[in-house]
């Protein structure tokens, strides 16, 4: 039988995100860079680079906050994000 570990309030990678993300609506997308200066963004949790469009993970609406696939299993419950 396998444990579910949950994501503790301590976890290293919250910081102030419970202010901005919190119930937000999210889409699973491809990355795409927004302009050839801006060509990168990192999740909002771990810091991991998404920088390709090959690349994929969960975003707000308006693409301006990204969160990596295993962070966005991490914190879905705590943060009850709705995926669109």
């Amino acid at each position: 039988m396998q444990t579910i570990k949950m994501t503790e309030r301590n976890d290293w990678r919250l910081t102030n995100q419970i202010d901005y993300l919190t119930g937000k609506k999210l889409k699973y997308s491809n990355y795409k860079k927004h302009s050839n200066i801006w060509n990168h963004d990192h999740c909002e949790f771990c810091f991991e680079k998404l920088s390709n469009e090959c690349q994929n993970g969960y975003c707000t609406i308006d693409s301006r906050h990204w969160i990596c696939k295993r962070c966005f299993e991490d914190f879905k419950s705590m943060f009850g994000w709705v995926i669109i």
